[in-house]
């Protein structure tokens, strides 16, 4: 809690997580809010391209056996402009939890091109 609250761009990764899991967790919210604003989209579209995203075996049902992924890792934002690129749409996936938690925030070399897509090409890693 102390470093959400020392740091903002901590923090802002943290609300930024915490209102899309809102969403998931109330499929039917019809509100727009600044969440769209930084996911680059609605949420219905984002809920619809989330889905679209799914592999075999995953449903809204099973939700709790996989994750929202950022493909290129939030963890390597170094401002909050680049925290609210990375949180756009397109960076986010589904996948099985514990691929997941094995990738554990790595940067893995074929997302290299959407991460310049995110970020410019002047970022540097």
């Amino acid at each position: 809690m102390k470093k959400k609250n020392e740091n903002p761009v901590y923090k802002l990764k943290y609300d930024i997580s915490s209102l899309i899991r809102v969403y998931f967790r109330r499929k039917n919210v019809k509100k727009e809010n600044r969440t769209n604003e930084i996911l680059g989209c609605s949420l219905e579209y984002f809920f619809n391209y989330i889905e679209s995203k799914f592999v075999d075996g995953m449903n809204w049902g099973n939700r709790d056996k996989w994750h929202l992924d950022h493909i290129v890792p939030i963890r390597i934002a170094k401002s909050e402009e680049e925290v609210i690129k990375l949180n756009h749409y397109s960076n986010f996936r589904p996948i099985w939890a514990e691929d997941n938690l094995s990738k554990s925030g790595k940067m893995l070399d074929e997302y290299k091109e959407l991460l310049y897509k995110l970020l410019g090409d002047d970022f540097v890693l």
